[in-house]
């Protein structure tokens, strides 16, 4: 999951956005709107900036969806035409603890401005229909400048994210007995792929097997005295690598083959051992 930003200036359908990523496990956090102290030429305390910096520590790590995004700050200070607490130069520093939280970040803008304008009213989120206009537009340059996904439909965003699917999360194990989960576990874990790793000895004894199953009849189907030495040579290189596999000298493999008795005592051999390693 990670960090999901809201911006813009339609507050009531942020909060549908909003609430149906909190139905999905995040928690919603408001990014406040600077205080007037921060504008007080007395004013020694935390800078605006620090205080928004402390909070993105604070929730780091966790999965958040956030009201309002640093970057609206130059855009409100264009608007209403006071101090930038917040230049583009320094969004640097935010930008780079978004990264390390996955950082998605939405524009929820409607396309029809009479009916987003109603819900501005509303919710008494701006009542200038001349700032309005004007947000509309930074809003929409900040989201192309900043590679924002614009959200356009809220029903429609909803609906596509609720029949979305979540992609696959493959997870390595060296035993099917390491997969125990409960039934809410299993729920949660419906998107999870998981790959059974085999160990060095399982890998060492199925090539064993696969090995001695070759030498069990003859391996090439013509016969004549150059099939005949070629039978010879593949069945001395395939003993070979079965000595070395069973951990057997190669002294004691016969250059010629192992006789029907010998492999299979060997199949006994890795039957037994096979049955070991499930234990």
């Amino acid at each position: 999951m990670g960090w999901i930003f809201l911006t813009g200036i339609d507050k009531i359908n942020k909060k549908k956005v909003s609430d149906f990523f909190c139905k999905k496990g995040y928690t919603s956090i408001d990014i406040p709107i600077p205080n007037k102290k921060y504008l007080k030429i007395d004013y020694s305390g935390p800078t605006y900036e620090n205080e928004l910096l402390d909070l993105y520590l604070k929730y780091d790590g966790q999965d958040i969806v956030w009201n309002r995004t640093p970057h609206e700050e130059h855009m409100w200070s264009t608007i209403y035409n006071t101090k930038i607490l917040i230049p583009k130069e320094e969004l640097d520093e935010f930008v780079g603890i978004g990264e390390q939280n996955n950082a998605v970040y939405y524009l929820v803008q409607d396309d029809d401005l009479t009916e987003q304008w109603k819900r501005c009213l509303e919710a008494n989120e701006i009542t200038s229909k001349e700032d309005y206009k004007t947000a509309r537009i930074l809003f929409e340059n900040m989201a192309s400048e900043f590679g924002f996904i614009k959200i356009s439909n809220v029903d429609d965003f909803i609906k596509t994210k609720t029949t979305e699917k979540k992609p696959v999360v493959k997870k390595t194990i060296t035993k099917i007995e390491d997969i125990k989960p409960t039934l809410a576990e299993h729920i949660e874990a419906e998107n999870e792929e998981y790959i059974l790793l085999k160990t060095p000895e399982q890998v060492r004894l199925e090539k064993a097997n696969a090995i001695s199953s070759l030498l069990d009849k003859r391996i090439l189907k013509k016969t004549g005295e150059h099939y005949d030495n070629i039978e010879n040579e593949v069945r001395e290189f395939l003993n070979g690598k079965l000595s070395t596999l069973l951990g057997i000298s190669s002294e004691s493999i016969p250059t010629q083959g192992l006789s029907f008795e010998e492999i299979h005592l060997i199949k006994i051999w890795l039957k037994a051992f096979k049955e070991k390693m499930k234990k």
